[in-house]
């Protein structure tokens, strides 16, 4: 018996102990279910549409206290316009109460109300609906969509099945806060979202298909398609079934043209407007170019065009904005506009004092005088019909480096350049030497591109002798080699004479040591003498030289002290080589010095 009673005890305790294992082994209660889709009223699961939602249930899987502070919370998502928290409400069996509903942006809060026991068992289902006064908005952009549900018992938020939010949007806009206004001739896109799948869309404007067969439905029902725009109106998509959904109209941004692009400083041009915004009273329209006032035209009352006349102002060349402002609505819209700067050119642009400088540049008005300033030296000449210009100035004496300035008379535009002033500088090497010397001649800081001549001066005659013509190049200078000449005596300068004034160089004559021509060593008398006798000792014999016509001369070189008799026909005085013979009439001996 007490085997028996021992064995009865075991298997009610293994029997307590199996029910207190499969207690603590259930799992935890569930999250809350799936919430339902919203059943939309009939054309109310539009973008952008006001509408009621009812039917939209879940089942919540904790238990929840009003003492606890429990809640439930939806989400929508962005785009969802909830009025305010009395447009929505949510409920059970009628024992159970929410005393309530706050809305904050897409977040709709329901808290567990007093009532009863204040308690909301766990299992319980739930229905949220909208009280059909003041609607919810749907969001403006289409597609599968969805909302999720918590609890403050039940964290994890859970997302609906997906449902569409039907029609079309139109993007293109170059302002995200007015997708729907573009320039004429911006490709705009179009996303719609509820259509049949497989359908080809057109795409019209108006009336007008702006874009057949565009593109085919995809099986979601979705579709994105492109157009130009090229006026306002309304934008739908259509299926080949004749189906429809919203219309989204578009606008075009205010636009300007300027006739012509290019211009001169005080010529007109004609600027237009169209897709102003019509306002009821006329209104005044600004043009600037480049920042700088070029005129105002009146737009007609009730008018969305205008056209008018400005004049360039006086801004510097190049590509320029031309903008025109709506002194009423404030719409502006812009332009591109070239202008034709001002210029000043100088020529040459370095130069020493006393030079002649020519000034010329185009940019100016037609016909305008224009003023050019140079320290102290100003010239006035006039542009021709084109704005161009030249005239010339010298440099006065004293001159420096400085900013020269050519300034419209009539429209006060202005150009600048730099003028150079060099100092001429002229340097001989060597300085000394005979007769007959080749002498290096180098000039700096002179007027570019401008001819000169070099000058030799002798001292004792002040017998002038070009030695040769140079020409300088770009930057002022010049390098040449000239022949010391063989009517010098003791010397002389060499020279050239610039703008500025004559720059010489002395150079002293010595005494030569190469025989000379007779010719050369007697050319300061030419003409007047006849004959001139040698005796050569090495051939121990007379040499003649005999200026008659067709006589024969056995002497052709001076040589440096060997003696000469020379007959002239007048007293005179022979030079070279730095030394001075006094001859008379007849016979006369000279020793030959070189």
């Amino acid at each position: 018996m007490k085997t028996k009673h021992t064995l009865i005890s075991v298997l009610m305790i293994l029997a307590i102990v199996s029910t207190l294992c499969v207690v603590m082994a259930a799992p935890a209660a569930a999250d809350v279910s799936q919430p339902t889709v919203p059943t939309f009223a009939a054309g109310e699961d539009q973008i952008g549409t006001a509408s009621d939602w009812t039917a939209m249930t879940f089942t919540i899987g904790k238990l929840l206290d009003n003492t606890l502070g429990d809640v439930v919370i939806m989400t929508f998502p962005t785009g969802w316009a909830i009025t305010a928290a009395a447009n929505i409400a949510i409920s059970a069996d009628a024992d159970l109460n929410f005393a309530a509903t706050s809305v904050s942006g897409n977040i709709v809060t329901f808290a567990v109300g007093s009532a009863g026991d204040g308690l909301v068992p766990a299992g319980t289902t739930l229905t949220v609906t909208t009280d059909g006064t003041n609607k919810v908005t749907n969001p403006t952009t289409p597609g599968s969509t969805t909302y999720t549900v918590r609890t403050s018992q039940e964290p994890t938020p859970i997302a609906s099945a997906a449902f569409t939010i039907k029609g079309i949007k139109v993007t293109g806009g170059p302002s995200p806060l007015a997708p729907t206004t573009a320039a004429a001739g911006t490709t705009m896109t179009v996303v719609g979202a509820g259509y049949t799948p497989g359908q080809s869309i057109d795409i019209l404007l108006g009336t007008a298909v702006v874009a057949p067969n565009t593109t085919t439905v995809g099986a979601d029902g979705t579709f994105t398609a492109t157009f130009v725009q090229t006026i306002a109106g309304n934008i739908t998509a259509r299926d080949v079934t004749g189906l429809t959904r919203n219309a989204v109209a578009v606008s075009l941004l205010p636009s300007i043209t300027i006739s012509p692009t290019t211009g001169l400083v005080g010529a007109t041009a004609v600027v237009t407007g169209r897709n102003f915004t019509s306002t009821v009273a006329a209104e005044t329209i600004t043009v600037t170019i480049g920042g700088v006032a070029a005129g105002t035209i009146t737009k007609a009352a009730a008018s969305t065009t205008f056209t008018g006349t400005i004049t360039v102002p006086s801004t510097t060349g190049g590509a320029k904005t031309v903008l025109a402002t709506a002194g009423t609505s404030g719409d502006t819209a812009t332009a591109a506009f070239t202008g034709i700067g001002q210029t000043l050119t100088l020529s040459p642009s370095s130069a020493t004092a006393g030079a002649t400088i020519t000034a010329s540049g185009i940019g100016f008005k037609a016909l305008e005088y224009v003023t050019i300033t140079y320290g102290a030296v100003t010239k006035t000449t006039m542009a021709g019909a084109d704005g161009a210009y030249s005239t010339t100035f010298g440099v006065p004496t004293g001159g420096a480096t400085g900013i020269v300035t050519a300034t419209g008379v009539t429209s006060a535009a202005t150009a600048s350049a730099t003028l150079t002033i060099t100092t001429a500088t002229l340097a001989i090497s060597p300085s000394m030497g005979a007769v007959g010397t080749s002498v290096a001649v180098t000039g700096t800081g002179l007027t570019p591109l401008t001819n000169f001549s070099v000058l030799f001066t002798d001292t004792g005659t002040t017998m002038v002798t070009i030695l040769t013509a140079v020409t300088t190049n770009s930057i002022g200078g010049f390098n040449t080699t000239v022949t010391i000449p063989a009517a010098s005596t003791t010397g002389g300068t060499i020279s050239i004479t610039p703008a500025g004034g004559t720059i010489a160089l002395p150079f002293v004559v010595t005494a030569g040591t190469v025989p000379v021509a007779v010719s050369d060593g007697l050319s300061t008398i030419a003409g007047k003498f006849s004959i001139v006798w040698t005796f050569d000792g090495s051939i121990q014999d007379w040499k003649l030289y005999d200026t008659a016509a067709g006589a024969t001369s056995t002497l052709s070189t001076l040589t440096r002290g060997q003696g000469y008799y020379v007959k002239v026909s007048e007293n005179c005085t022979l030079a070279y080589g730095g030394n001075t013979y006094t001859l008379y009439t007849g016979w006369n001996l000279i020793g030959w010095l070189g």
